[in-house]
């Protein structure tokens, strides 16, 4: 008998990552800074608490304008001195037709694109970064971690979809509430895809895929790529680690 762990784990567990994972970015940062003077940022489905949380230096750099992209904003209201920092602007990550190509310095994206939908919607999203900004930073949970990340449930996401929904109609799974029906099951169950490395590296064939390493195994991808640069020979390894 399987004995499933569904207690979450500790909800600062990602924050030493998230710390050293933008210190990576901010070295794109610097670097966009060095060649252009500016560096305009779209963030797709990011946040302010992410950059106030996590980049209050560049928030605080007059040459740093950084747009925050979603579906919607439930905090639209909040009146937070920071939120001048912010452009808001109220899209899909797949359809970014109102965004002028290369208007952006930066495109960046945090545990996004295995939210958007199917591997079409996916191939749409990555056309779109591609298109809005000279570069672009995408990260995604990796599938081959043990640990589903959305729900922190251990294993979770490598069951197949018949036993995941039942799963979750049975019993409360760490960060999810048991679900009342059918449908409320499996549009939990399908509210992320999670990828692997191969088919990250599919989305993004010129990009260098890094690997973010947690106890010795890969937790997520990075997939960093500019105009006119070639990919590391190391992409998609973990030697090509953050």
């Amino acid at each position: 008998m399987i004995k499933l762990l569904s207690a979450p784990l500790a909800p600062n567990l990602d924050n030493p990552f998230r710390k050293k994972r933008f210190a990576f970015f901010r070295k794109l940062v610097d670097e966009t800074l060095a060649e252009h003077r500016h560096c305009r940022i779209l963030d797709i489905g990011g946040s302010a608490d992410y950059w106030q949380a996590y980049a209050q230096d560049v928030m605080a750099d007059p040459r740093v304008s950084i747009s925050l992209l979603n579906v919607s904003f439930p905090d639209a209201n909040d009146d937070s001195p920071s939120d001048c920092k912010f452009e808001r602007i109220v899209g899909d990550a797949r359809f970014l037709e109102g965004i002028s190509n290369k208007s952006y310095d930066i495109a960046h994206s945090n545990s996004v694109i295995e939210h958007v939908g199917s591997w079409t919607d996916m191939c749409a999203m990555v056309e779109q970064v591609r298109r809005v900004a000279r570069l672009h930073y995408v990260q995604t949970p990796y599938w081959g971690f043990p640990v589903d990340p959305h729900n922190r449930t251990p294993f979770f996401h490598w069951f197949p979809e018949q036993f995941r929904y039942r799963l979750v109609l049975s019993r409360d799974l760490g960060f999810w509430s048991r679900a009342n029906n059918v449908d409320e099951a499996m549009r939990k169950v399908q509210s992320s895809y999670l990828l692997d490395r191969r088919q990250f590296a599919a989305l993004f064939p010129t990009s260098s895929i890094y690997s973010e390493i947690m106890y010795g195994m890969t937790k997520s991808l990075i997939a960093v790529g500019k105009d006119g640069t070639k990919r590391s020979a190391e992409s998609n390894t973990r030697r090509l680690r953050i």
